[in-house]
Order: C-alpha cells, then structure tokens, then sequence
C-alpha cells in the first residue's frame, strides 16, 4: 500500500550548511593566526633529523629542545615532536598542543634569532603546571641563544 505522504528535505538544511562553511572560512578573523604558519614548521622527517644531527640540545624536566641556528631570511621555524612513551595518540597529541602554545606565547614576547627548533615533550609535559612549562621553554631557549 502506498502512502500519501511525499518525502521533503527540510527547508532548513542548505541554509545551515552554507552558515557553517561561511563561519569557517572567516576563522581566525583577519589578520590574526592561532599557530605557527605552515611555513614556518617543520615537517619533513629530513629537518628533524638535521636539527638532531647539527644543531645544539638543552633538556629540562617536561621537555627537550632541539635547535640550529639559521640565516636571517629564513626566521623561527619550530617542529614538535612526542614519542609513544607520553601515552595513546589523544596524549600525544594533547602534549604537543600544550608545547605549542608554550612555544607561541614565550616567543611573542621577545625577538628571537632565526632558527629551527625541534621541540620534543616528555612525560612530565601532560602533568606540569602551564607556568611551569613556560618556564621551562623560556629557560631552554635563553640556554640555546634564541631569545635573548
């Protein structure tokens, strides 16, 4: 038996979708980023190993820093890393989130010499105070000669 009924998309779909791909292409507003910009990360496995293999280390309690000094065109760029030993995936990457924040907000307050800076967190990274943690990048990174 067929029913009288005749099956209709809901008037307000297509207006919801086309609200939500606007708002996401407005975010971040204009003129300012959340992180690092693509091009200022490292990426490729081959940078993280030339930072390891030339550059200078300093570790502290929640992390390591990696860095090689650079030339004046090329500016800060900063990789980060976390071995399976922090933890599953969600810690990992919950791990690196808190170093890059770490590393945005101590390098927006001073002038840093170019480098590339490999960031490795550790065990502690999860646990630590964030005051604690940027305690501990700003310290790594005077050691390192990249922010004065």
């Amino acid at each position: 038996m067929a029913s009288g009924r005749v099956w209709r998309r809901s008037v307000g779909v297509g207006s919801l979708i086309t609200v939500a791909q606007k708002a996401v292409k407005s975010f971040p507003p204009k003129g300012q980023t959340l992180t690092a910009r693509p091009a200022h990360r490292l990426k490729k496995r081959s940078a993280f190993l030339r930072v390891a293999r030339e550059g200078r280390k300093v570790a502290t309690r929640s992390l390591v820093l990696q860095s090689l000094e650079t030339d004046a065109n090329s500016g800060l760029r900063s990789g980060f890393t976390a071995t399976k030993k922090i933890g599953n995936a969600v810690a990992r990457n919950r791990t690196k989130r808190r170093l890059r924040e770490a590393l945005r907000l101590t390098t927006a307050e001073a002038t840093c010499r170019p480098a590339d800076i490999v960031v490795i967190g550790r065990a502690a990274t999860r646990q630590l105070p964030f005051s604690q943690l940027l305690r501990d990048m700003r310290d790594g990174l005077r050691k390192l000669n990249v922010l004065p």
